[in-house]
C-alpha cells in the first residue's frame, strides 16, 4: 500500500472506527497520536506494538511485535488506550540513545567530542525539557547491543542510555506523563531525514548482548547476583520513555 493509500484508508475507515479524529492521517508521522505513526512504520517493514502504563499490552511482545498494520489495527481496538512503541535491536534494524535533563545533554556532548558527532537521524523529543531519543540503524554484522540504563563501559557510569535487543521506544505521538506528548525534532521525522547509522567508534563503544549456545556457557551467578540483575533489567522496563531522573526509562 502506498503513502497515498495508506492515508486514504486511515482517514476514510481506520481512524473514525477506533473514534479517533480522521485528521490525525493527515498529519503523516508528525501526527499527535501514536498510532497513526506507528502504521507508517508498518510500510517500512518496523516492528511495533501496544503499550498501556509503562508496560507491552501483550505478553511477549518482543516475539509478537509486529509489521502487519491489520494486526496493529485490532490492538488499538483491543487496547483503545494504548499507545504504542518500536521494537529495537538488530533484528528490527533501529537501536535508540536517550539523554535526560542537563546531565543527560551534557554527557551526550562529552562523548560526541570523544567518539565524534552523530549523525543527522531521526529525533524525538520527550516530554521533559532537555531530552530525547536518538534513534540510529546497526551497523553491518551480528552484534547487538544490551539495554542498559545507564550506560556503563570500563567501570564507568555515563548519563545515557541505550535499547538495543529486546527493548523498545516509544514513538512520537505518544502521551507523555507531563501531559505533553512526545514529538519529532525540527528537520528529524522519518520523511524528513534517514535513519542513520551507528558510527564505528560508537557502536565500538556501546555495550554489546551477550549471547549463549547454552545454558552451560552462561556464567554462574549467585542468587542475589541474580536478583539484581533481574531488578535492573526487567523487560518491563525496556522502554525508552518517562522517567523521574532516572536517565529518562521507565522503571518496571
Amino acid at each position: 500500500m502506498n503513502y497515498e493509500d495508506l492515508t486514504r484508508a486511515l482517514y476514510d475507515r481506520v481512524l473514525p472506527a477506533l473514534g479517533l479524529d480522521p485528521a490525525l492521517a493527515l498529519q503523516g508521522f508528525r501526527a499527535e497520536h501514536s498510532f497513526p505513526v506507528a502504521i507508517r512504520f508498518t510500510s517500512g517493514g518496523y516492528r511495533c506494538f501496544p503499550e498501556i502504563d509503562k508496560k507491552g499490552a501483550i505478553k511477549r511482545w518482543q516475539l509478537l511485535a509486529s509489521a502487519d498494520p491489520a494486526m496493529l489495527v485490532r490492538w488499538a481496538w483491543k487496547f483503545k488506550q494504548a499507545d504504542f512503541s518500536m521494537l529495537t535491536g538488530r533484528e528490527n534494524g533501529v537501536v535508540i540513545l536517550d539523554y535526560d535533563g542537563e546531565a543527560g545533554c551534557k554527557t551526550l556532548e562529552e562523548l560526541e567530542k570523544r567518539l565524534g558527532t552523530l549523525p543527522p537521524t531521526w529525533r524525538v523529543s520527550s516530554g521533559k525539557p532537555n531530552s530525547g531519543h536518538i534513534w540510529l540503524k546497526p551497523p553491518p554484522g551480528s552484534d547487538d547491543l544490551r539495554n542498559q540504563q545507564p550506560i556503563k563501559v570500563d567501570g564507568v557510569r555515563y548519563k545515557l542510555d541505550v535499547r538495543g535487543w529486546h527493548g523498545h521506544g516509544v514513538l512520537a505521538g505518544a502521551r507523555h506523563s507531563s501531559g505533553r506528548r512526545y514529538k519529532w525534532q525540527p528537520n528529524s521525522a522519518p520523511d524528513e531525514v534517514e535513519l542513520a547509522e551507528c558510527p564505528p567508534s560508537w557502536w565500538a563503544f556501546l555495550p554489546k548482548k551477550e549471547f549463549f549456545k547454552s545454558q552451560s556457557d552462561r556464567p554462574h551467578r549467585t542468587s542475589k547476583a541474580r536478583s539484581r540483575i533481574v531488578r535492573q533489567h526487567d523487560p518491563s522496563s525496556f522502554r525508552i520513555g518517562e522517567g523521574q531522573e532516572s536517565g529518562g526509562l521507565n522503571q518496571p
